[in-house]
């Protein structure tokens, strides 16, 4: 009787432990196949409180843009806020909010990542507050942080002077800010003509987006709020040399347009290789409607004039020669237009379709849909068409 007790007991607790062990092991082996062959966390960057500034900004006032993506086998998520006073206009924050969500619509996602990785913000300063973008409490503090021995450091502090409508984001700012003057194409901006909050939202997502991956640029955990390092979230050194990649295809477009002697000399374009893509971006989306800035060399119209465009007017039929001989002689031609960055540049405009894709958003097509006013930001061009 004792024996068979025992032998009960043995055969009891040994069917326990075995139905307690065998699902522990099927669960490891089913962590273990997830980790290894599925995306292993999501990746969640929450904005940092202390960078919305409360004090300054109502936050009763404000959106954001949610992004995310993949990368390197990883899901993630976050957001850009886009944050402004009392005296803001609603709908400033809506056309806002329009335009950077359609520029960053096909962006490849480690560039989006870049973006939420580094805590960048939009700020709306409205048209009642009088007040200068580098007033801004973002740029003080980011002034006090800066390396003026570094590279990074010295363009942002040139970038200080005389900004009065528009900045871009830099790894001390964390801050894209436009007037909503502009925002609301009112004809009594400074920049009458152009979105620059699409120049200088291009500005950040090269800068930023891109310069995420480029150690130089990026100062990783150096200054306050500075981003973690892209190993910090294990992403592949091939997504990394991807990007930096795009950072070389920049400047050998803008050298190659210089040697070319596309863009007449000293001309804003053509003032450095991020003037040369913030230009090429409104160009791209349609957002520009100045020809002074971007405005081609007598030399390379002359070049280009009867070879190519008598063969490419809007109904394909001949340019007459009095109508070549306007075009040649126009000295204000610029690349202004999506169409023509893709004829007169053709490497900006490669470089524009790897960052932004292509079909892309036209701000000429949707804008003046929303708001009239923004029509004086668009060039019809009497040769080619937008």
């Amino acid at each position: 009787m004792a024996k068979t007790s025992i032998k009960n007991c043995i055969i009891r607790y040994g069917v326990g432990i075995f139905c307690l062990v065998i699902p522990l092991l099927l669960c490891s082996i089913n962590n273990y196949v997830n980790i290894n062959t599925l995306p292993s966390y999501q990746i969640d960057i929450h904005y940092p409180e202390e960078l919305l500034n409360k004090n300054f900004y109502n936050s009763l006032y404000n959106t954001e843009v949610s992004i995310s993506g993949k990368i390197s086998g990883q899901s993630f998520h976050g957001t850009i806020p886009i944050v402004g006073s009392m005296l803001v206009n609603q709908q400033s924050f809506q056309l806002t909010k329009i335009i950077a969500e359609n520029m960053l619509k096909n962006v490849p996602d480690p560039i989006k990542f870049g973006l939420i990785a580094s805590y960048i913000k939009i700020v709306i300063v409205a048209d009642k507050e009088k007040q200068r973008i580098t007033e801004l409490p973002e740029y003080f503090e980011a002034v006090k942080t800066t390396d003026l021995n570094s590279m990074e450091g010295k363009n942002f502090i040139n970038s200080l002077n005389n900004k009065d409508q528009a900045e871009g984001a830099t790894f001390y700012s964390h801050t894209t800010a436009i007037s909503e003057e502009n925002i609301m194409c009112d004809s009594l901006s400074d920049h009458p003509n152009e979105s620059l909050f699409v120049h200088e939202f291009s500005h950040t997502i090269f800068t930023i987006g891109i310069g995420y991956y480029d150690p130089v640029r990026a100062n990783y955990n150096t200054v306050p709020f500075s981003p973690l390092a892209p190993d910090a979230y294990h992403i592949d050194k091939n997504v990394q040399d991807e990007m930096r990649a795009l950072q070389d295809a920049e400047q050998t477009a803008y050298l190659s347009a210089i040697n070319k002697g596309i863009y007449q000399p000293k001309i804003y374009m053509v003032l450095n290789s991020d003037e040369y893509f913030a230009e090429g971006s409104q160009a791209y989306f349609n957002a520009q409607g100045r020809n002074d800035v971007n405005v081609l060399s007598q030399s390379y119209l002359a070049g280009i004039g009867i070879n190519y465009f008598r063969h490419n007017s809007m109904d394909n039929q001949p340019l007459a020669k009095e109508e070549i001989a306007s075009f040649i002689n126009d000295t204000n031609f610029g690349i202004n237009t999506y169409t023509r960055l893709k004829i007169l540049d053709p490497d900006l405009f490669t470089l524009m379709q790897k960052i932004y894709g292509d079909p892309r958003w036209d701000f000429c097509k949707e804008m003046p849909l929303i708001l009239p006013d923004c029509q004086r930001f668009c060039i019809f061009d009497p040769y080619l068409g937008q």
